[in-house]
């Protein structure tokens, strides 16, 4: 059965929900953008080694990402380094 992905356009803002401070958009906080970047490239990376219900944890101070994630029915620690390489503790 062929896959249909439909496309949605975005949801326009709500006027009612706005309380009138600044925004804390990935454009004025880049820090946040790349650390939201890395981990989402540090979670592809855990599910695409194989395992499932990743639950990032944190980065270290080296760069190193931090996750607990499911490999079969056993929950193990993985890390992922700034080179994308997925290793158990």
């Amino acid at each position: 059965m062929p896959l249909r992905v439909i496309h949605k356009p975005p949801l326009p803002e709500n006027p009612a929900l706005s309380d009138g401070k600044a925004s804390t958009d990935a454009t004025e906080n880049p820090d946040k953008a790349n650390d939201e970047k890395s981990q989402q490239a540090a979670r592809a990376a855990i599910e695409a080694d194989g395992y499932k219900g990743v639950q990032i944890l944190g980065q270290r101070g080296n760069g190193v990402w931090k996750a607990s994630a499911l490999r079969g029915k056993t929950r193990v620690v993985v890390s992922v380094d700034q080179a994308g390489n997925v290793f158990t503790e």
